[in-house]
């Protein structure tokens, strides 16, 4: 008789994948080629951060005394500039960012890093999320932007371990390539604001589904969804 070959377990079908499943912090970052799929992997001793600040270029003092290495989950309130983003740049173990109480300020620090080859000026404007804003946190899972944002700018984050984003009710215009390449993007919410998406905007997020536009929206340029291979509906 023939052996029966034992079949290997998806990971969707692992009764273990909506739980964490914590791993030595030393090892962590060799699990990142599948947090894509594995998206409950989280290191050990992990902590959680809630940060007021009242004025602008004060969120490294606030920092100052944190073991920024193991902070994974971090809601901030109050106003940030470049200063600011450029420590929240600092930590790099985030898989959790609410700012949904924070105001973006224009001044402070230039946000430096790969855009910058891209040709576009990437530093803090009023109510606006620029290009390179959050550009080393690279295992993000959950993004919550301020609910006064009003412009989301080029190239604002690419991340492949990025599950869902919240947008405030604000949110006029999606800038070109916002959220490209985004593989693990699972969820966004379109607010009614909401008047015009750039080209690429979405192009290569992956994972995403479903999308609902609102009823305002005046202009949706080209690629807006290019290689979106599991989108399936598109409510308008």
């Amino acid at each position: 008789k023939k052996k029966k070959k034992k079949k290997k377990n998806k990971i969707n079908e692992n009764p273990f994948h909506k739980s964490p499943i914590y791993v030595a912090e030393g090892s962590y970052k060799g699990y990142l080629p599948a947090l894509p799929k594995i998206s409950n992997i989280v290191p050990e001793n992990t902590v959680s951060a809630n940060l007021h600040v009242t004025s602008v270029s004060t969120l490294a003092e606030k920092l100052k005394d944190s073991d920024t290495a193991r902070i994974t989950r971090l809601t901030i309130s109050g106003p940030l500039n470049g200063d600011d983003i450029v420590a929240i740049h600092g930590l790099t173990n985030l898989m959790y960012l609410d700012l949904s109480m924070a105001d973006i300020h224009e001044g402070g620090s230039a946000i430096s890093g790969k855009y910058y080859m891209s040709g576009i000026t990437c530093c803090t404007h009023d109510n606006s999320i620029g290009a390179g804003f959050f550009h080393t946190l690279n295992i993000l899972h959950d993004l919550i932007l301020p609910n006064s944002v009003t412009t989301i700018g080029e190239l604002s984050y690419e991340c492949k371990t990025l599950r869902t984003v919240r947008l405030g009710n604000n949110v006029r215009e999606i800038g070109q390539q916002a959220f490209t390449r985004n593989y693990a993007l699972r969820s966004i919410n379109l607010p009614s604001s909401i008047t015009k998406i750039g080209p690429n905007a979405f192009e290569g997020c992956e994972s995403l589904e479903s999308i609902t536009l609102p009823d305002d929206i005046t202009e949706i340029r080209d690629y807006t969804f290019k290689g979106c291979k599991s989108l399936k509906t598109v409510e308008m």
